[in-house]
């Protein structure tokens, strides 16, 4: 599953064997991050609904993110589960990783 190649084998190995259940849902989760406008500030966030939630963040009804007003969208990606989602997110959130995706898109 192309959608696992993100995963440390160990994990991989987990998920291809049916470790995280089942792996179609109806619903799509979304990872996202954004960037503040204002400030050198990166979020990463999880969804159902990316519309929705960079919405939040911009009304400021996010409690971690108000004070970083106004943001943009730099990405997300989509998976079939929460948990592969989730597990992406952790991913992403380690300060090393979360570094290089800021390079990538270089913002």
């Amino acid at each position: 599953m192309a959608e696992l190649a993100y995963l440390p084998v160990y994990l991989r190995r987990q998920a291809q064997a049916g470790a995280y259940g089942v792996l179609l849902s109806i619903f799509m989760f979304y990872v996202y991050v954004i960037k503040s406008k204002k400030f050198n500030w990166h979020y990463i966030g999880m969804t159902s609904n990316v519309e929705k939630r960079f919405a939040e963040h911009n009304k400021g009804k996010c409690k971690s993110t108000k004070h970083y007003l106004p943001f943009m969208l730099i990405t997300f990606k989509e998976f079939s589960t929460r948990i592969l989602a989730r597990d992406f997110e952790k991913f992403l959130k380690i300060s090393s990783n979360k570094e290089k995706i800021i390079k990538e898109f270089a913002v």
